[in-house]
């Protein structure tokens, strides 16, 4: 089977942000992110409270507190989403919109694009990652192959060759970042 097909800004997006929602890393330190500053809204309200007798002071702290740590995810989203943006800007400008050609055989995959080739054994597949429009070939090198499903027209073939080359299914078809 051989695809050929272009990716653009909006694909490479697509996969940093899934390997961010799934990294172990980022979620801990989204998750403590979220939690820090109310934590510290509630310390401060309580010094008001207790020592100043500023009653006040301390709901209004708790209630800033109580709007991050409610908001944070939305905050977060965006921010995270605009630091890939410009990732992708800062370092993949030469690599949008080029033609790629990628070739399954029994033991190998094969990709070409304009400035390069590639020989990727069939056996360092490690998953096969399906979203809403793209497919995710997951390398055990924790590389990935970006293939847009419009680039696929036989989804279920495409899907029973990475199947034989051992590679876990993956569906996150209802995958969103988050």
């Amino acid at each position: 089977m051989t695809l050929t097909y272009e990716l653009n800004y909006s694909d490479l997006l697509v996969n940093q942000l899934y390997l961010a929602s799934e990294s172990k890393n980022i979620k801990r330190k989204r998750r403590n992110e979220r939690i820090r500053i109310p934590i510290l809204y509630l310390i401060l309200a309580l010094y008001f409270i207790l020592h100043k007798g500023n009653f006040f002071a301390g709901i209004l702290l708790i209630l800033f507190g109580i709007i991050w740590f409610s908001f944070y995810p939305y905050y977060s989203k965006r921010r995270y989403k605009k630091h890939y943006v410009n990732h992708i800007n800062e370092h993949y400008k030469n690599s949008v919109n080029r033609t790629s050609e990628i070739t399954f055989t029994e033991d190998y995959i094969y990709g070409k694009d304009e400035t390069s080739e590639t020989k990727i054994n069939s056996n360092e597949v490690e998953k096969l990652i399906e979203l809403k429009d793209h497919f995710l070939i997951r390398l055990k090198t924790d590389l990935s192959i970006i293939i847009p499903r419009k680039a696929i027209n036989h989804t279920e073939e495409f899907k029973t060759i990475l199947i034989e080359y051992k590679a876990v299914y993956v569906d996150k078809v209802n995958w969103e970042w988050q």
